[in-house]
């Protein structure tokens, strides 16, 4: 009986036997691949998640994306007032101050030489206790000073793919500078090849006294015979390489204000990178000695330059305007620069704004999408097909609230505006409406139809 099987399996298994059935092919697996089997929700589940996304998730994005668009309105209107209100108000000075005691005492606007008086890089600057580990050695004058720490370090990413009911995840491994330590003990496939080849070693621990990315700045600066605040000195840009003869021991210059170190490496080189794994790399940015003439907008009184008040208005108090700016910039210049800065604040939000709410109105129509699924043999071309319409005619309604809450912002503060804003935004519903009319009015006369055949 068993040599009758065994006679069975070796005449299955001839090349030429007709039962002979060839083994299905799998994938071959590198050693830094995962599979992992895809589970999906019933039926009953994705119709369930979908409809509380529809009742709990997308009201409350609705209401968020209500407050963000009406506040970013307000905002963009105040902010353009304030900015036109320093228009009318700035008087241009020059470099020296006023012999009056309380010195112009409003708004001012000039263009004059950064004075290096005062500037030296020292225990009192802002931020200086987390850098004082690299700036023993650092004799520097400026407003402030970029630092910018990096470790050569090695890093994980996955691509993943999908075959059948199963999801195939690759895992990559190559060096990177990176200004925040990587914990490679973490890594998925540490024994795998594309490791040992790219990387060939942890990385090492942060060093403590090695500090992090940061920027450094003066408590005060002079610009002309004028004394600039803290939020002032902020506002100077760091945009020229600070070059050093002797940055810190061990540390050598690689590039224009690019210092680097080995001292904290470990293993070796491989052959795909010739730089050890923790080599760190530091970067510094300062001021531009060599163009020391800037333009400041601000209140000045008694020689000191701080952030000037707009007067209130309707439902607008306390915006303000500070403005440092490079060269010297006239002062229809400036304020364009100003409008232009608030005009760019508000169209990001207004493009966030809409895709929350498009993205609510889409949620709502997503179980739909759902049901569509369940139809036998064709349901999942269906469901995606509904899921298609659905997304494009839920944009409808929310341009049309987008338009609605910008259009009520502006009607109060800015009638001539808001209101074709309302037109725009009745005119889209009222669409809307119209096409369900329409669509009713369609199936009634097909049901009158029916009736009138029978």
């Amino acid at each position: 009986s068993s040599r009758k099987r065994s006679d069975l399996r070796t005449r299955s298994d001839s090349p030429g036997s007709v039962s002979a059935l060839p083994p299905r092919s799998l994938p071959t697996m590198e050693d830094n691949q995962t599979v992992t089997s895809n589970s999906e929700p019933g039926f009953c589940g994705k119709l369930g998640q979908s409809i509380l996304c529809a009742v709990c998730g997308a009201p409350l994005m609705i209401l968020g994306a209500t407050f963000l668009l009406g506040a970013n309105e307000k905002v963009a209107v105040c902010q353009s007032r304030a900015i036109d209100a320093g228009e009318s108000a700035v008087k241009e000075v020059g470099c020296t101050k006023s012999k009056d005691p309380l010195g112009h005492d409003q708004l001012v606007m000039f263009s004059c030489p950064l004075q290096d008086d005062g500037l030296k890089l020292g225990p009192d600057w802002i931020n200086y206790d987390t850098a004082a580990g690299i700036l023993s050695n650092v004799d520097y004058v400026g407003t402030g000073l970029d630092i910018k720490v990096e470790m050569y370090q090695c890093q994980e990413t996955s691509t993943s793919e999908t075959r059948d009911d199963k999801t195939i995840t690759t895992y990559h491994y190559s060096m990177t500078w990176s200004e925040r330590p990587i914990d490679s003990l973490n890594f998925a496939k540490l024994g795998s090849d594309d490791f040992k080849r790219n990387c060939g070693a942890h990385n090492p621990n942060w060093p403590l006294h090695l500090p992090r990315s940061t920027t450094l700045y003066a408590p005060t600066a002079t610009i002309g015979e004028f004394s600039l605040s803290e939020n002032y000195v902020q506002k100077f840009p760091l945009d020229s390489p600070v070059k050093m003869v002797h940055f810190q021991p061990g540390y050598g210059q690689v590039g224009p204000g690019v210092y680097e170190t080995s001292q904290y490496v470990v293993g070796a080189a491989t052959p795909h990178n010739a730089k050890q794994i923790g080599a760190v790399r530091v970067t510094l940015m300062g001021t531009n000695w060599a163009k020391p003439t800037y333009t400041v907008l601000g209140h000045e009184t008694s020689g000191v330059v701080k952030t000037w008040r707009a007067p209130s208005a309707w439902l607008c108090s306390g915006y303000s305007l500070a403005a440092v700016k490079a060269g010297h910039v006239d002062k229809p210049s400036m304020f364009e620069a100003l409008q232009s800065e608030a005009d760019t604040i508000l169209i990001l939000l207004r493009f966030v704004g809409f895709g929350i709410m498009w993205c609510a109105f889409a949620a709502i129509a997503a179980p739909l999408g759902v049901l569509a699924d369940c139809i036998p043999f064709v349901g999942p071309y269906i469901g995606d097909a509904v899921d298609t319409v659905t997304c494009c005619i839920s944009c409808m309604p929310a341009t049309a609230c987008c338009f609605m809450v910008a259009g009520c912002v502006w009607v109060v503060m800015h009638p001539m505006v808001g209101i074709p804003l309302l037109l725009i935004c009745g005119a889209l519903w009222g669409g809307l409406a119209y096409a369900k009319m329409q669509r009713n009015a369609k199936g009634g006369e097909e049901s009158v139809a029916l009736k009138e055949g029978e």
